[in-house]
């Protein structure tokens, strides 16, 4: 029989009610006549205490809290998250600020005044003493000066970057909350008016729920096939439809969707995308719009930083800015894509020294509403005049170095609480190359000293665009190519179809039945899984990237979390610190039923799995007791290995994998990142040169950027000598392919190869 007796993990003076429950708040005046009698004891059984036990050991809500280690393996940008103010986003932002318009980002005013405009005296109009910014008044004209230096992208990313650590906050709220207050899975739980938790426990997942009188959440949390913990979360208004995802693997990617959802249509989304997976932040962000799509790919590297829009259409950067290396200013708009002659250069203020202030005849001003009030700004068909240190001014229509370059716009404006200015030139050159040289000279000549070393600010130019151009043709986001504008379509209408699918995982469960807890405490969950045993194996072997076990007795002495009539095997997994990797079994066979006693065991046979791709770590082959569908019923355990295969380097994508015994004899194995990727591919019909340069490049760009042209190929096994290709071949043949590529950041530089091993089978004739 079930052994609720001898459990005793009781939900104290529980009363269970079953209701009906939609997307609309809870009602928790429904019907009680399944409720048990006030004061009863309710016993947890066995199934969901094993659940419990899973999720306690599995789900770590401090991956996710805004503690320093949110982001511990990214750039500066991620690091300081912790020292910023986590903001709530209510609504879909802009995400970037045009550079002619005031945009108010959610912040309280600083220090700052507008004081009358009518002074015959020189005096201080508007002294943004926190934020930079400062406009006097001489009786005449107003001077903006104090300009400090800002990076809107940046800003812009980091204020995105605070609300996904918010949202990942709130993930971590909700994972609390139900180790606080659930002891029991696959039902609502009522914890307080309005509010309710529920538990889901699968072989590798915990789905966890949560609905008020707002709104309703979820949070998933599983182990990837590479190791890594996934936590995925949605949060849904009930007032306006608006809905958002979080796809997070701490340290590493995430990914946001928000939208309005209503009526069955999503509106005003946009996507975030964000991967570290190259040691440096890569950023891909979409609006869709009726007419057209907006994409942007910003890039931050330790020596490099730059934000970019792409036109699908025309399949070219148009607008690309260069941020200095620390993040903290713009310094150089390009407008304009690689073929234009003529393009603006918006010079920022905050990039460049010697900038006296811009002088303005009549200003206005502008109602920032709230506390912020009232700040000032220059009239449109005012008189502007560029002010530098050294006693040059600079009008619109200026022109310099024999025409090629003529000045077309001197801009302030405000992102509060910072003023912000830039000084826009067109400058006519057939290449970029001799742009930035006039562009070079053009600083010189005027005066403009830059903050940062100028010779990094152009190359950086040059060396975004070349890595742009790769970034822009070879990515995959949804299994398409995101270079034309009707595959990004049709990645968001994916992506729109996952948000879909995580909103069904609440229609499956908003009817459940509920158990009120809310005057209730929970007690603490004193159970444990039951140590396991190995009582006999044979024939365990390591072979390349093949584990065989012949058979493996497993037993433990303490069957209390065991069922009844339960089917039982032995599974597999690899462990590490981050938790145990599940392994899938190719082959192996063995089943026992617990019925009754004290000790019980299980045997398996003939069992072969194959060693998966991980990211770098030491992993230990374990193994365990679970049920029939996957649930781990006792602790993990390693077991000796017969013969392990110490001499090889075995490749499994781009990890190396040295296998070797640990000190208690089982199986350790060792991932390490290798820089020269081996890949194979089977390909039905004919390629030629460019198609397979295509294929290969797009692998390169999953791990850098193609630093060469040209395709070798492998003509002597025996000496490993491969040979360039010509590049003009009309037909490939079956063989083993070579493509360099590399990873620049900073002073870490990483060159490789991509491999690729191809079969050719030419397409069948009918």
């Amino acid at each position: 029989m079930k052994k609720f007796a001898t459990l005793f993990i009781v939900l104290i003076m529980i009363v269970p009610i079953l209701i009906g429950c939609t997307t609309t708040p809870p009602d928790n005046n429904n019907d009680d006549s399944q409720n048990n009698n006030a004061g009863e004891t309710l016993p947890l059984d066995v199934e969901s205490t094993v659940k419990l036990l899973l999720a306690e050991e599995r789900l770590n809500s401090a991956l996710l809290k805004n503690q320093g280690n949110v982001f511990d393996n990214g750039i500066e940008v991620m690091n300081t998250l912790a020292n910023k103010a986590i903001e709530s986003i209510d609504n879909i932002d802009n995400y970037r600020t045009d550079q002619a318009t005031v945009k108010l980002l959610n912040a309280k005013r600083r220090q700052s005044s507008v004081t009358s405009l009518n002074a015959s005296e020189e005096q201080v109009i508007f002294d943004n003493e926190h934020g930079g910014g400062k406009v006097t008044f001489d009786g005449e004209n107003y001077l903006f000066s104090d300009f400090v230096e800002v990076s809107n992208s940046y800003d812009s990313f980091s204020l995105t970057a605070n609300h996904i650590a918010s949202m990942a906050e709130a993930a971590a709220s909700l994972i609390d909350g139900i180790k606080k207050h659930v002891r029991i899975v696959d039902k609502w739980v009522l914890i307080a008016p309005g509010m309710e938790y529920y538990l889901h426990v699968g072989e590798n997942e915990e789905i966890l729920y949560e609905r008020s009188t707002y709104n309703y959440k979820i949070c998933r949390r599983y182990l990837n096939e590479e190791g890594n913990n996934v936590y995925e979360f949605l949060s849904q208004e009930y007032s306006n439809g608006f809905i958002e995802r979080l796809t997070y693997i701490p340290g590493l990617h995430f990914e946001t969707a928000r939208s309005f959802y209503t009526d069955g249509v999503f509106n005003q989304a946009d996507h975030l995308i964000c991967d570290n997976s190259k040691g440096y932040w890569e950023t891909y962000w979409v609006g869709p719009h009726s007419t057209h799509v907006n994409v942007s790919y910003m890039v931050m590297k330790d020596d490099i930083c730059y934000d970019s829009f792409y036109d699908p259409a025309l399949k070219k950067i148009n607008f690309l800015k260069i941020i200095s290396a620390d993040k903290t200013s713009d310094i150089l708009w390009y407008q304009g894509n690689e073929d234009y002659e003529s393009v603006e250069f918006d010079i920022h203020f905050s990039g460049f020294n010697n900038i006296k202030g811009v002088l303005v005849n009549e200003i206005e001003t502008y109602d920032m509403g709230g506390e912020i009030g009232e700040i000032p700004v220059a009239k449109a068909d005012s008189t502007i005049v560029l002010l530098l240190s050294n006693g040059q001014e600079i009008r619109v229509g200026d022109t310099f170095l024999d025409g090629k370059v003529e000045v077309t716009a001197i801009r302030t404006s405000m992102t509060y609480p910072d003023f912000i200015g830039s000084l826009a030139v067109n400058i006519t050159a057939p290449t970029v190359d001799e742009k930035l040289a006039i562009f070079k000279e053009f600083i010189r000549e005027v005066g403009l000293t830059s903050r940062h070393n100028i010779d990094e600010v152009i190359s950086g130019v040059v060396r975004a665009f070349d890595e742009l151009r790769e970034i822009t043709k070879y990515h995959v986001w949804n299994g398409l190519s995101q270079s034309n504008e009707e595959n990004i379509r049709k990645a968001i209408e994916i992506e729109n179809a996952k948000t879909l699918n995580f909103m069904k995982l609440y229609d499956a469960v908003k009817d459940a039945s509920v158990v009120d807890f809310s005057d209730k405490v929970a007690v603490e969950l004193n159970a444990h899984f039951a140590e396991v045993s190995v009582d006999a194996y044979s024939e365990t072997t390591q072979s390349g990237l093949n584990i065989s076990v012949g058979s493996l007795t497993l037993s433990v002495a303490d069957t209390l979390l065991f069922i009844e009539n339960q089917g039982y095997t032995i599974n597999f997994a690899l462990s590490s610190n981050a938790g145990l990797v599940h392994l899938e079994k190719t082959t192996g066979s063995g089943s026992a039923s617990f019925t009754q006693g004290n000790s019980f065991s299980v045997t398996i046979e003939d069992v072969t799995i194959d060693i998966p791709a991980l990211i770098d770590g030491e992993y230990k082959l374990v193994a365990y007791i679970a049920t029939d569908d996957g649930i781990r019923s006792s602790a993990y355990t390693t077991f000796e290995f017969d013969v392990v295969d110490t001499q090889s380097e075995n490749i499994v994508e781009k990890s190396k994998v040295v296998a070797e015994k640990a000190s208690d004899n089982g199986l350790l194995l060792t991932y390490t990142t290798i820089v020269d990727v081996n890949t194979s591919l089977a390909y039905e019909g004919t390629l030629n040169y460019e198609d397979l340069y295509s294929i290969i490049a797009g692998i390169a760009c999953e791990y850098g950027i193609p630093s060469s042209n040209n395709i070798e190929r492998l003509t002597d096994a025996e000496t490993d000598t491969y040979t360039a290709m010509l590049g003009n071949e009309s037909e490939i043949t079956s063989g083993t392919y070579r493509l360099a590529y590399n990873v620049q950041n900073g002073e870490k530089t990483v060159d490789g190869y991509i491999y690729v091993a191809l079969s050719i089978t030419p397409t069948p004739i009918e």
